[in-house]
């Protein structure tokens, strides 16, 4: 399930994720896909050769689960922030 910020448009993804699934696998829908924008802030950070070639290599390895540099940073800082609580 897609998280955002806003509790409204939390539950409008709710809303139409409950209504979707009432359609799926019937003849009018087999599958769908909701994509919800999430506002994000470039930020710029000095990081060591080694660990963006290993960052690289990484993403290269598995386009699947990470898009790009950031979406892996991001992913690894949220692993973070969760263990920090």
């Amino acid at each position: 399930m897609l998280r955002c910020s806003s509790p409204v448009v939390n539950h409008i993804i709710k809303y139409i994720f409950s209504y979707l699934s009432l359609f799926k696998n019937t003849k009018y829908i087999k599958s769908y896909t909701f994509t919800v924008c999430i506002m994000k802030k470039p930020i710029s950070a000095t990081i060591e050769e080694d660990l963006i070639a290993w960052i690289d290599k990484i993403v290269a390895k598995d386009r699947k689960k990470y898009r790009n540099k950031s979406h892996l940073i991001e992913i690894a800082l949220e692993r973070l922030r969760e263990e920090e609580r």
